[in-house]
């Protein structure tokens, strides 16, 4: 392997049959395109991936995916955040608990035990921390008292009810950028 992470590659049009990758694998600790690690990834080709050995924040794997410097020209490849609980967010007229996690670009949530002690029709629930937001269609779901909840980009949100005790999972998609610190606490 070549200092840039570039590797020979079998090329038979080559003379000596092999050549060096347009590519590389780095690694380091940190993200890439920021802080000591910027001056390692900044001029990295598209294409390049890059190995945190940490995990910072659960990213392991990343994938240079744009040309230029900085961290929003990497996509994470491989990244899990574990089991992250966020119910300090929840909203004022709510009890229960909400964990979220995110897997590459698939985020889980799981709402238990939710109460609500007042508030109107479609009242939200929370807001979702960027990093975790649907960056598709609202997604809708039915909770286990048969109560509508939905996502809407940052809004978790349900149909009128006061009582309770409900439950909801729901697993949607998102285009952003990777978690720069994770919310709430491990769960």
């Amino acid at each position: 392997m070549g200092a840039d992470g570039r590797v020979p590659m079998a090329d038979a049009s080559q003379a000596g049959g092999i050549r060096w990758s347009t590519t590389g694998r780095l690694e380091g600790t940190g993200s890439p395109g920021a802080g000591s690690n910027a001056t390692l990834t900044d001029a990295a080709p598209v294409g390049t991936e890059y190995v945190d050995t940490a995990g910072t924040n659960g990213a392991w794997k990343w994938i240079k995916t744009s040309a230029g410097p900085g961290i929003s020209k990497w996509a994470v490849t491989v990244g899990d955040t574990g089991w992250r609980d966020i119910t300090a967010l929840l909203g004022a007229d709510f009890t229960g608990f909400v964990l979220v996690r995110r897997n590459t670009n698939l985020v889980d949530l799981r709402i238990t035990q939710l109460r609500r002690s007042a508030g109107t029709s479609t009242t939200p629930i929370t807001t979702l921390p960027t990093a975790f937001q649907s960056s598709s269609v609202p997604v809708y779901g039915r909770t286990y008292w048969n109560f509508q909840c939905y996502v809407a980009a940052a809004t978790i949100a349900v149909t009128a009810y006061t009582g309770g005790g409900d439950y909801w999972a729901v697993c949607f998609s998102t285009g952003n950028a990777w978690p720069t610190s994770l919310p709430g606490n491990a769960a």
